[in-house]
């Protein structure tokens, strides 16, 4: 009768590491879908990681943290710097081209540039992954594709 005790006694343990483990990796699998979001990666990408690290999680979470870095997304400061960068121009009737909304005249081809509802306003906004200019309007990105 003690053997069997403490056989049963070893599983329960067994059984409460094995619990406890499998919540660590669901945290670290949940914390690795916010960092891909937060990195700008696709659906298809971000799923593939997350749950890779949940149900392979010593081939995949080692690998992601290798690779994350080398996926061609800005990281950290660049990422605040991209989304700050918004600047309002005016397009020259003449030439076609963005003038900055503070200036008078066009800076490529010199003709004034109608102010107020004359000229229409185009505004962009930063690609967070390759940093194109992109019309405010648009939902993708015109080079590389990812949500805006």
């Amino acid at each position: 009768m003690q053997i069997l005790d403490i056989i049963l006694g070893s599983t329960k343990w067994l059984f409460l590491i094995a619990v406890l483990a499998f919540y660590a990796i669901g945290w670290v699998a949940w914390r690795v879908q916010n960092d891909c979001i937060q990195r700008g990666y696709g659906p298809v990408a971000t799923t593939f990681w997350s749950v890779g690290t949940l149900f392979c999680f010593f081939p995949c979470f080692p690998l992601y943290v290798l690779l994350r870095s080398r996926m061609g997304v800005k990281t950290g400061a660049l990422i605040e710097d991209a989304q700050t960068e918004t600047a309002l121009t005016l397009l020259c009737m003449k030439c076609g081209q963005d003038t900055p909304a503070d200036l008078t005249s066009c800076v490529h081809c010199g003709q004034p540039v109608a102010s107020g509802e004359e000229s229409p306003r185009v505004g962009t906004v930063a690609c967070l992954v390759c940093g194109t200019q992109n019309p405010v309007g648009s939902q993708t990105c015109v080079t590389c594709g990812q949500w805006l």
